[in-house]
């Protein structure tokens, strides 16, 4: 995801497929991705599309507060300015707000639609993905689109 667009509600949480977000960042130093030795996903640094496996692209960040789509955050893998490969398909559905009360148990929200307070605002093999300001990015989902 991209942060903005007039769906991109700052404090707002949104469901997210749940198994996003679960390989591990890993570091494998500044020349650890290159085109003769492509790095698989969720690995980095990486420098161009051409770094990484087939199917994957370089995703670039500046610091760790971006959240790497597709991959978890924290941990001795996880450098601020490192960029890492992630699958290209990753970013499709466009955000979307429903408002403050959008998304309840009685009427739960599909993927990329918030703002949800908890799993149960969400439909069934969805989480709700909770954040606190736009910056940080929802994984699987494209910034922008009306709400």
């Amino acid at each position: 995801c991209k942060a903005g667009g007039s769906g991109d509600v700052g404090d707002n949480d949104y469901c997210i497929k749940e198994t996003l977000a679960t390989a591990t960042l890993q570091d494998l130093g500044g020349s650890g991705c290159t085109p003769d030795s492509p790095c698989k996903e969720c690995q980095g640094d990486c420098d161009r599309d051409a770094d990484c496996k087939e199917g994957l692209i370089c995703f670039q960040r500046d610091d760790s507060s971006r959240l790497v789509p597709g991959c978890k955050a924290g941990g001795s893998g996880d450098v601020g300015d490192n960029d890492y490969c992630i699958k290209e398909t990753l970013a499709t559905a466009t955000l979307q707000d429903l408002g403050g009360s959008g998304c309840t148990p009685d009427s739960p929200c599909k993927e990329c639609q918030g703002d949800c307070d908890r799993d149960a605002d969400c439909k069934e093999g969805l989480i709700c993905f909770q954040r606190d300001d736009s910056s940080r990015l929802v994984p699987g989902c494209k910034a922008g689109g009306s709400g």
